[in-house]
C-alpha cells in the first residue's frame, strides 16, 4: 500500500474503484446494489444481463477511453510501480 495525494492506494483499491464506478455509471445504482448487496449469489447475468466475461471486457474498454487525471500523471512512476511487484 502506497500513499498517493494524502490517499491510502494499491492496485486492487483503484481496480475495485474503477469496476465500482464503471458498474454504477453503466447499470445504475439500484442495480450496483443489487448485486452488492446479493453477497455473489446473483450472477452477473441476472442482475446486469451480461455474461462475467462480457462484462469484463466492456469494462477494460472503458478504463482504457479514460484520460489520466492531473495525480496520475504526477504519480505515474509511483502507480506503475505497483503492477510490478
Amino acid at each position: 500500500l502506497n500513499i498517493i495525494n494524502g490517499k491510502l492506494n494499491s492496485g486492487f483499491y483503484l481496480e475495485a474503484e474503477s469496476l465500482v464506478n464503471y458498474l454504477i455509471c453503466k447499470y445504475g445504482v439500484q442495480e450496483f446494489l443489487e448485486y452488492f448487496y446479493g453477497g455473489g449469489y446473483k450472477s452477473y447475468n441476472d442482475i446486469f444481463s451480461i455474461s462475467k466475461e462480457d462484462l469484463k471486457n466492456e469494462w477494460v474498454e472503458y478504463v482504457l477511453k479514460q484520460e489520466p487525471d492531473s495525480v496520475w500523471i504526477q504519480n505515474w512512476d509511483k502507480i506503475n510501480s505497483l503492477y510490478k511487484q
